[in-house]
Parts: C-alpha cells; sequence; structure tokens
C-alpha cells in the first residue's frame, strides 16, 4: 500500500501545500471512511476552503479502482452539497444593506486563492454573457467551483436552476473522471499535471459551440 501511495505522489503537483493536502487524505483512501472523507473534500471546496479536490479523487479511485464510480457519487454529492452552501455565502453573507462587502467577503478575497474584485467582476460578465450556461462549463476550468458557487448566490441566479445546473455539470465530470482512471490507472496522473490546461480549454471550446448552437 505505502508502495501505491508513492507512487500516486510521484505523478501529482509539486506544490508544497497540495502534496501536504494528499499524504494527509491518503492515510484514509483505503479505510471505510474514504467515501465520507472525499464527500467532505468536495463539500468544502465547493463552498469555503481550498483544497486539491481532482487529485484526491484520482488518487483514492487508483486505491481502490472497482469502486471508482462510487467514488464519483460521492464527490458529485459533495460538491452540489458544498455548492449550495456556497449560494447561501454570497446570497446573504457577501455583502451589507450599504452594498459593502462584509468582513467575511474580505477576508475570501485576500486569502482564499482564486477569488479577488478583478475576477469577480469577470464572473459577472460571463453570467451576462451566458447565464447559467456558464455553471456547466465551469466544472472543466482550473478554477475552484466556489467561485462560481458563491457568485450565484450573489447574483441572485435563481436556486433551482443554480442546483440542476450543478447538479449535471459535476456528475459529467465526476464520472468521466472515474471512466478514465479506470482505462489508465497511473497514466492518468502525469497526463492531467501537464495537459490540464489543454484539456480543459477543449472541453470549454466544445460546451460554447454545444451551446451556441443550442441558442441560434
Amino acid at each position: 500500500m505505502s508502495y501505491i501511495k508513492t507512487n500516486i505522489i510521484k505523478g501529482m503537483s509539486n506544490d508544497t501545500y497540495s502534496n501536504g493536502i494528499y499524504n494527509y487524505f491518503l492515510k484514509y483512501a483505503a479505510t471505510r471512511n474514504s467515501f465520507v472523507i472525499l464527500f467532505f473534500v468536495a463539500f468544502a471546496d465547493a463552498s469555503f476552503l481550498p483544497l486539491p479536490t481532482p487529485f484526491i479523487f484520482i488518487a483514492m479511485m487508483l486505491l481502490n479502482l472497482k469502486k471508482a464510480y462510487w467514488f464519483a457519487f460521492y464527490g458529485s454529492i459533495g460538491t452540489i452539497t458544498g455548492s449550495l452552501l456556497g449560494y447561501v455565502i454570497g446570497y446573504y453573507l457577501w455583502n451589507t444593506h450599504n452594498g459593502e462587502y462584509t468582513q467575511l467577503a474580505d477576508f475570501m478575497f485576500k486569502y482564499i486563492p482564486g477569488f479577488d474584485v478583478a475576477f469577480h467582476t469577470k464572473v459577472k460578465n460571463l453570467y451576462d454573457s451566458w447565464g447559467t450556461g456558464v455553471l456547466l462549463v465551469a466544472p472543466f476550468v482550473p478554477l475552484p467551483y466556489k467561485i462560481f458557487s458563491i457568485s450565484s448566490g450573489i447574483f441572485e441566479i435563481n436556486l433551482f436552476t443554480f442546483l440542476v445546473t450543478t447538479a449535471i455539470g459535476q456528475s459529467i465530470k465526476f464520472y468521466l473522471t472515474s471512466f478514465l482512471t479506470r482505462k489508465f490507472g497511473y497514466k492518468i496522473l502525469p497526463f492531467i499535471n501537464s495537459h490540464l490546461k489543454t484539456v480543459s480549454f477543449i472541453l470549454l471550446l466544445i460546451i460554447i459551440i454545444i451551446l451556441i448552437f443550442k441558442f441560434i
């Protein structure tokens, strides 16, 4: 088991913070609590904490490929429920009655990677242009989903539409990743590390084309 975990870590990112997180959660990867751990990781990553969910998800599957689709299920449910908390944060806790940022918003702008005022404005422009179609694209972009879940609350996106779109996009992402991991095994790790941005761009382009043809 330790040999397997060592090979997984070698295929992961070289980022010190990320590798520390991987090591911590991999201790539970082969236990009966692994589903609960993945659920928590996905939940937190979709709402308030910067956690490397995709790599933890893949690592857990590699340690138990027979349960890959169960990991996809728990990862999807964790992300969907976590995104609901993110929505609540954006809707109720982001702005004061005077329209100013709350202390929580200032904290997240300062300490949560990917969150800043400039990007917040870019997300608003995306919603203005694409509506909730943005949420179908978001799972395939190398950005924390909490950015989109909190933003959906801030911009008062219809809650039902938000949850349905999130469920569709996230389920596709998790189950597609499960399929690829079962098919390619350990080879998928260096591939994702080296080509994540390229793959994300291609998927993004495909989804945009589909959306364009849908509304023509």
